[in-house]
């Protein structure tokens, strides 16, 4: 894979606490992965966060130590939803200016772009349905125009990007390739069964750890409530039938999106979580003439509020 220049040398964010720093300090002596988040509240977000942290744990066992870094145009509450949604346990910084996207050069998508992207294909439809019932601390509040990404740089502040993952440039529903970048690291492959091993236990424990936040929310998440995960599944014309810590959502690993092969040596799978925590593979078909009208209704339950940025310097594009 090609490297890039890094562009982020010179960039200054903030800490979760208001502290000002310089971003390549996070990689100047250690492998870094970093993220660049879309929208704090995205469930789209929240699911690549989640992704990167099965990359997390499949480097943990093989014993490689690494930076993760979380970078977002977001408030602190924002920021601590996207923690403890995730969940996320690397760093979390604030760049309300988007200045490490703007280094990347990373697309902003016009209204069209995003509608188009999120709300008039089935398949993104069917698939936020699931993310929506999984990420239950995801919300629709921010910049929605805004687009993301995953890289791979350090040690050394002026170190090359080894590997990226541009959102803008693949189907709402990608992910970055933890195949790809776990190779880059330890330079050895990461195998089809240590992968699904990793996904299955950090889909167990995140399905635990959202039972016990529900239920007793962090103090800096107080305010919210099993109501905002009623409201996004209302707002996607999804109808959850709430049977307690059952997340019997989508929940799809990078095996879905890269074409790798599932359990029964067929592509395209998603795996599934049901009320005993139990993953299964479960192929993604779309029924001809099945789902007409409730595609319909999904789209006209959309709903967008759009503030030029002359009044407000966040527009904001419910997705």
């Amino acid at each position: 894979m090609e490297s890039k220049t890094n562009p982020w040398a010179s960039v200054v964010v903030k800490t979760q606490n208001g502290d000002s720093t310089q971003l390549a300090t996070r990689w100047e002596n250690t492998k870094t992965i970093l993220y660049l988040v879309r929208r704090f509240g995205c469930a789209y977000c929240q699911h690549q966060g989640s992704v990167i942290m099965e990359l997390k744990h499949a480097l943990d066992k093989a014993g490689v130590n690494c930076n993760y870094v979380a970078v977002g145009g977001g408030t602190k509450w924002a920021s601590d939803k996207f923690k403890f949604g995730t969940p996320w346990e690397g760093e979390i910084l604030l760049d309300a200016t988007h200045a490490t996207h703007k280094a990347m050069k990373l697309q902003r998508f016009s209204v069209w772009q995003a509608m188009r992207r999120y709300y008039l294909s089935h398949k993104t439809l069917q698939f936020s349905k699931g993310l929506y019932d999984r990420f239950k601390h995801s919300d629709f509040v921010g910049d929605a125009m805004q687009s993301g990404g995953v890289f791979v740089l350090g040690p050394g502040t002026n170190s090359a990007v080894e590997y990226s993952f541009i959102e803008a440039e693949g189907s709402a529903d990608a992910v970055c390739d933890v195949f790809a970048m776990y190779k880059l690291i330890t330079g050895r492959d990461l195998s089809q069964e240590e992968y699904r091993t990793i996904h299955e236990e950090c889909l167990k424990a995140h399905t635990q750890a959202m039972n016990r936040q529900l239920s007793n929310p962090p103090a800096s998440l107080s305010s919210i409530s099993t109501d905002n995960s009623n409201n996004a599944q209302q707002n996607t014309g999804n109808k959850s039938t709430d049977k307690g810590p059952a997340y019997a959502a989508v929940a799809m690993s990078p095996h879905d999106h890269h074409g790798n092969m599932g359990n029964n040596g067929s592509s395209g799978g998603s795996l599934t979580s049901n009320n005993n925590n139990e993953q299964q593979l479960s192929q993604q078909s779309e029924q001809p003439g099945s789902s007409s009208s409730s595609s319909s209704k999904e789209k006209e339950n959309v709903a967008i509020t759009i503030r030029s940025r002359e009044e407000n310097e966040n527009d904001t594009l419910l997705v």
